[in-house]
């Protein structure tokens, strides 16, 4: 009897073990970021404000982009990291797509192309090119 419980004991200790290792390498680190996105062609102010990420252990994005200068109070980010490189689409139907790498401290810098309906109905919509620039920065309140 006591050989039994004995391997159960060992048995649920690997087992345990084992969803460690497997949760640790799941695990989903959290970034804030300062953004800014600059035209390529026409104003060169720029629309800014931050981008809350989260990126998971198979390079799975998920966030929220806040702007600065809007009432939404969050627009959601989705997209994909892998190595260096990372994508993103923010807003409903990809409104914005966002291909970049992170430099050696962290900064996100790359492209972004923005669509969005005009009221030309021959056009239907407008496209923009945006320089696309995160730089890290603390969370207010942290």
């Amino acid at each position: 009897m006591v050989k039994h419980i004995s391997r159960g004991l060992l048995m649920a200790g690997l087992l345990a073990a084992l969803a460690t290792v497997t949760v640790g390498a799941d695990a989903a680190a959290s970034y804030h970021y300062d953004i800014t996105l600059t035209q390529q062609f026409g104003s060169t102010v720029p629309f800014t404000g931050t981008l809350d990420l989260t990126i998971d252990g198979s390079g799975i994005v998920n966030g929220y982009y806040h702007p600065s200068d809007s009432e939404t109070a969050f627009i959601t980010v989705i997209g994909g990291r892998q190595g260096n490189d990372i994508w993103m689409d923010i807003g409903r139907n990809a409104s914005l797509r966002v291909r970049g790498q992170f430099d050696r401290n962290g900064a996100i810098k790359g492209q972004a192309i923005g669509s969005h309906p005009t009221n030309d109905p021959i056009a239907g919509q407008a496209t923009a090119i945006f320089t696309f620039v995160a730089t890290p920065s603390k969370k207010p309140g942290t």
